[in-house]
């Protein structure tokens, strides 16, 4: 699949698509398409050691050899006519090894992983008290005395930031130029529609010092292969080193197999270690482990067996993480003569219960930073299909949000406006802008999200077939339908990170990155702007710009790696989290979900992966049309739209302003033509949006769904809430105005003044009688009584037997008829009152929490993903109400329903 991105903002030229491809390609960790590698990364002195070392023989470009594997799966990214699941198993390669080379080379890695995994095991049934105790209690400067002396960590936090930046593009000094530069990888698409794989040279400007370069390249092995740690991040919590631990010795190495294979790439790029060929393959699971084996196109195709130089690198991936551990715990051991031995263990295995405590919900964002001190993953297809409903339902109801209410559409507005970039903009020029930021923008959003809900109940139903009757074409059934998935979600990322790109332009937090010239009073493409590289001197910035794509470096980082550094400094710098708005940050979370669904469908090594080359023959007979939504995505909304939406939006914006105060007729008026502006802004949208669709040819299928999408404003459940409002508001003007007429003239005091002189009149205090609640037949003539159907009754939900305090909560969330709630509440005490009220709390990613229950509602949703309020955890009255709309939308609740546990 590959729309065109996203326009962003009519005043600026659009994204380009290269950019959406070098993400893909990040995504998808591209390689290389020659069999032999054109360059040696290594320095020339360590280069030479392995040759000797290894015996190996150096691989002649043009002589390249013939490829072990015979099936013909070539898929649309190789660039190559060979099998895409093959191929990069087996090449690039530098160097070739015989038979008994190669076997030797791998059985010294694989007894050395089984080695120290023993070790660790049988330690831990002895000493695990003991080492919690003694790591513990060590300060954090000894632990990080301790990490950099028994491990080969690099010392600071984010270690494969600083070893990118250490080890640069290449050296202009060496003997042979141009043989040892790096190259860079990415995708592109070819005239004929189809994919290639280019490689372009960086360039010279960012080629480092070349004695820096090689003496990195030669050291902190355990940081190249697991570029998540360092000495600086596990000295700082003891808990993450006690995590890492349990986690890698209660998990055999091949359930760690592809989140290692995810983060080898760095390795792999820069030949950490020699890529060495041999035409047989590894066993990666089983008993077998570590054995060198025969090719097998279906074994190796499910990732059981693995080609000889992807196999390499993996298990010394796991041989330096077990070494790691096994070179701490013997270091722990020695610090004493006769370590504590018990048959139990009770602070290891409290820690264990507790999760280790770091990774609860309690957490401000996300568990990005968590993935490597956690279970590994793994693929859970109804998991992932839950996941996916969830967060359809999110931006559902933010594009509904955006719709129906005037008051949020213009305080988006005037926090984009207010950004440096706009300060000489006249207010004309802006609101293109703002059409595309907050409108076409949020449309696209939910554009993809709704596609992916259908791929993924598509999976699902291919998956109760397998359930019922496991026969072989219904599991290829299967496959293939979570291939679409897993493709729709790089395709989405890919879509949705230019969008974070630009973005950041109009975020007032990161306003100092860019540099603005120039004045747009006259025109607007006079204001123009730069941005230099903020690699290491500004860790947010940097991880939010190059979520997929690192234009400055020969190689981009995985994303969960710009997520974990996202995570990391919301968590623990409040300064750096005011810098992100909500907004940005629900963004940030959507693209997270979709890094974490791409990881778990990767880690499923039961799948055929060479399923992905008849993606071409799948989209033509799915179910959900992939090719007829391909021309929907396509169907060239841009900078028309926001153009001729300009002056609509310019009405909303200054004319037709969000009434403040007392909630009486006039409020009433003011708010009533605000709705009806943004009603008449929204309906143009449609037209537009529409006309575009049919001059696409896209089916009418489609085309009703968006329509359906964009008609929030006529649905009955808002109408209904609009007619509450109108009743609301005339009951107590009645009521006021009944007041007035019937009060009690009382004395309040003698008037003091000259003796026998009567005033004219004396101060009066009203008193008010009981208030009358006007009917039909005697209140205003536009008095509006509310009939609620009797099918909506009968929805609603049982009676909740809640906690005193999660019933002040409920009672603010549904307040009486004309009332308003004013009380703000901690997102802690909030979440304990869902909790109450029967959901689960499970983190998820970004900055959501997803509350799921036990069984559906009527509606047949159990979860919904609501996020923690940024930057500070406090659920407002206005946040409130909005969750209080998203629940009764959703299961049905309302204030009756909420009752007091006895005690």
């Amino acid at each position: 699949m590959a729309p065109k991105p996203v326009p962003y903002g009519s005043a600026v030229a659009q994204e380009d698509d290269d950019r959406v491809w070098a993400v893909r390609s990040t995504l998808m960790r591209i390689k290389q398409p020659d069999k032999v590698m054109p360059v040696s990364y290594q320095p020339a002195l360590v280069e030479m050691q392995w040759k000797q070392d290894l015996n190996a023989e150096y691989l002649d470009r043009k002589k390249p050899p013939a490829s072990p594997f015979n099936c013909t799966n070539p898929g649309p990214f190789t660039g190559s006519k060979e099998c895409a699941t093959c191929l990069p198993q087996f090449f690039p390669a530098a160097m070739s090894v015989d038979d008994g080379q190669a076997k030797a080379i791998i059985n010294e890695v694989a007894d050395s992983i089984k080695a120290d995994l023993a070790f660790l095991r049988a330690t831990l049934k002895k000493h695990a008290d003991f080492l919690v105790s003694r790591w513990n209690k060590k300060p954090q400067a000894k632990r990080f005395s301790f990490l950099t002396e028994h491990t080969e960590l690099f010392d600071k936090k984010w270690a494969a930031i600083h070893l990118l930046e250490r080890v640069g593009a290449g050296d202009l000094d060496r003997e042979y130029l141009g043989e040892r530069n790096l190259r860079r990888v990415k995708t592109h698409r070819t005239a004929d529609g189809d994919f290639a794989v280019c490689l372009e040279l960086h360039t010279q400007e960012s080629l480092a010092n070349s004695e820096m370069r090689d003496k990195t390249l030669a050291s902190h092995h355990d940081s190249w292969f697991l570029p998540y740690l360092d000495a600086e991040t596990l000295s700082e919590d003891p808990t993450l080193f006690l995590s890492l631990l349990h986690h890698r010795t209660s998990n055999d190495p091949e359930k760690w197999l592809m989140f290692d294979n995810t983060n080898i790439v760095l390795a792999e790029h820069f030949s950490i270690i020699p890529n060495v060929f041999n035409p047989n393959c590894v066993v990666a699971q089983g008993p077998d482990y570590g054995k060198l084996v025969k090719w097998n196109a279906e074994k190796a195709h499910r990732w059981e067996i693995i080609g000889f130089t992807k196999a390499y690198h993996l298990f010394t991936a796991h041989q330096k993480m077990l070494n790691l551990l096994s070179n701490c715990v013997k270091g722990l051991l020695a610090e004493v003569e006769a370590p504590t031995t018990l048959e139990v263990h009770p602070k290891w295995d409290g820690m264990i219960a507790a999760d280790f405590s770091r990774f609860k919900t309690d957490f401000p964002w996300s568990t990005d930073f968590v993935k490597p001190f956690s279970e590994p993953p793994r693929f859970d297809a109804r998991e992932v299909a839950e996941l996916i409903a969830s967060r359809h339902r999110v931006v559902l109801d933010e594009l509904e949000l955006l719709q129906t209410d005037p008051q949020y559409v213009q305080m988006l507005s005037k926090e984009i406006c207010a950004c440096r970039f706009f300060e000489t903009w006249r207010v004309e020029d802006m609101m293109p802008w703002l059409v595309d930021c907050l409108f076409l923008e949020t449309m696209h959003r939910e554009s993809y999200w709704r596609q992916l809900v259908a791929e993924s109940q598509l999976m699902i139903s291919c998956l109760d077939v397998f359930e019922r009757k496991p026969t072989t074409k219904a599991k290829q059934g299967l496959e293939q339908a979570v291939f679409i998935v897993n493709d729709l979600c790089i395709e989405t990322f890919a879509i949705f990170e230019p969008q974070v790109h630009a973005g950041l332009l109009v975020e007032r937090g990161f306003e100092r990155n860019s540099e603005f010239k120039g004045s747009a009073k006259i025109k607007s493409t006079n204001r123009s702007f730069t941005a230099k590289d903020w690699f290491t001197d500004d860790l947010l910035y940097w991880s939010m710009s190059t979520l997929g794509f690192d234009k400055e470096r020969p190689f981009t980082m995985d994303p969960a790696f710009n997520f974990a550094i996202i995570d990391r400094l919301c968590r623990t710098d409040p300064k750096e989290a005011r810098r992100i708005r909500q907004t940005m940050l629900d963004k940030l979370s959507d693209m997270s979900i979709l890094s974490e669904i791409i990881t778990s469908i990767q880690s499923d090594t039961t799948r055929d992966r060479a399923v992905f080359t008849q993606v071409g023959k799948i989209m033509k007979t799915h179910d959900t049309s992939p090719a007829d939504w391909i021309k929907k995505i396509n169907a060239g909304h841009g900078q028309a739209l926001g153009d001729t939406l300009g002056p609509d939006m310019h009405q909303l914006y200054q004319q037709s302003q969000w009434p403040r105060g007392k909630k009486d007729l006039k409020w009433l008026d003011e708010a009533t033509a605000a709705r009806a502006c943004l009603t008449q802004l929204w309906e143009h949208f449609k037209e537009l949006w529409v006309k575009d669709l049919v001059k696409a040819k896209v089916s009418q299928r489609l085309i009703d769904e968006d329509v359906k999408v964009l008609s929030a404003a006529s649905n009955s459940r808002h109408q209904e809430e609009l007619v509450r409002e109108k009743q609301d508001i005339l009951e107590h003007v009645a009521q006021s105005a009944e007041a007035a007429k019937s009060y009690t003239q009382v004395e309040v005091q003698t008037v003091w003044g000259k003796e026998n002189h009567h005033p004219a009149a004396l101060p009066i205090r009203s008193t008010p009688k009981a208030p009358l609640i006007p009917d039909a037949t005697n209140g205003p003539q536009n008095q509006v009584v509310l009939y609620v159907p009797p099918a909506k009754i009968a929805a609603l939900p049982s009676i909740q037997h809640v906690k005193s305090e999660s019933l002040v909560v409920f009672h603010h969330m549904f307040p009486v008829r004309g009332a308003e709630s004013q009380r703000s509440f901690s997102w802690q005490d909030f979440l304990s009152a869902m909790t109450d009220a029967g959901f689960s709390i499970l983190q998820s990613q970004g900055s959501a929490v997803t509350l799921k229950l036990d069984h559906p509602a009527d509606s047949g949703v159990k979860t919904i993903v609501l996020h923690r309020p940024h930057p500070s955890p406090t659920v407002n009255p206005v946040m409130l109400r909005r969750i209080a709309k998203r629940m009764e939308k959703w299961f049905s609740w309302h204030r009756k329903m909420f009752v007091e546990r006895s005690k």
